[in-house]
């Protein structure tokens, strides 16, 4: 995943699959509406030694967000991954005092040995 500024000073999120399309995703937060995007996912550590959970919106509701989907969806994630790195792109909807409301994916579970669920 990358991660980049606009000229407008808004944050892009650019997933590795979606560099063959050229799909980025904004946040809608900026847009004025009640939603925003994040990034999860299990992954190497710096070290080489084991991995790590990384949790990241564009905004402080991604981030919640975030941690609610991976709560939502741990059983699914741990089936699906079977103990491999994984990634995915979640959208966070909230309401005006950036509660969380609901969370979908945008994009299938990606393993990182190849394959997604």
């Amino acid at each position: 995943m990358e991660s980049s500024l606009t000229p407008l000073g808004r944050t892009t999120l650019i997933l590795p699959a979606d560099k063959l399309t050229g799909t980025q995703h904004r946040s809608r937060q900026d847009r004025g509406q009640q939603a925003d995007y994040t990034y999860v996912g299990r992954l190497p550590r710096p070290d080489g030694a084991g991995t790590f959970l990384y949790l990241a919106g564009i905004h402080a509701p991604g981030t919640a967000g975030a941690a609610a989907w991976l709560s939502d969806n741990i059983d699914k994630i741990h089936r699906d991954a079977r103990g491999k790195r994984w990634s995915a792109l979640i959208q966070v909807d909230h309401d005006e005092q950036r509660n969380i409301t609901g969370t979908s994916t945008l994009a299938p579970l990606v393993r990182h040995d190849g394959s997604s669920r």
